[in-house]
């Protein structure tokens, strides 16, 4: 099965791809239902249409150093919803 890979963009943004661009850092890549199944619970959805997806704590992060530490969160959050699905309250089907 074909992978994807969620990646950031320093502004907070958060998109889906099969390669990384420059100026972006990856998320987590793998399965595409498992991935954007646990971005889109983890992450804020903006407002706007259609809704994008935000890291928490990045867009109103007052440096770079809090915006850092509200994407390694999210990270270990995203990764530990994927590796222990059960842990994390997640119910298979």
């Amino acid at each position: 099965m074909k992978k994807i890979t969620a990646y950031v963009w320093a502004s907070g943004l958060i998109e889906f791809g099969d390669v990384v661009p420059d100026g972006a850092l990856p998320v987590i890549s793998g399965e595409p239902k498992t991935v954007k199944n646990a971005i889109e619970v983890l992450a804020r959805h903006s407002r706007t249409r259609p809704v994008q997806l935000l890291v928490p704590g990045i867009p109103e992060a007052p440096d770079q150093r809090a915006a850092q530490k509200a994407l390694i969160r999210f990270c270990r959050d995203v990764r530990f919803r994927v590796t222990r699905p059960r842990k994390a309250g997640v119910k298979r089907k």
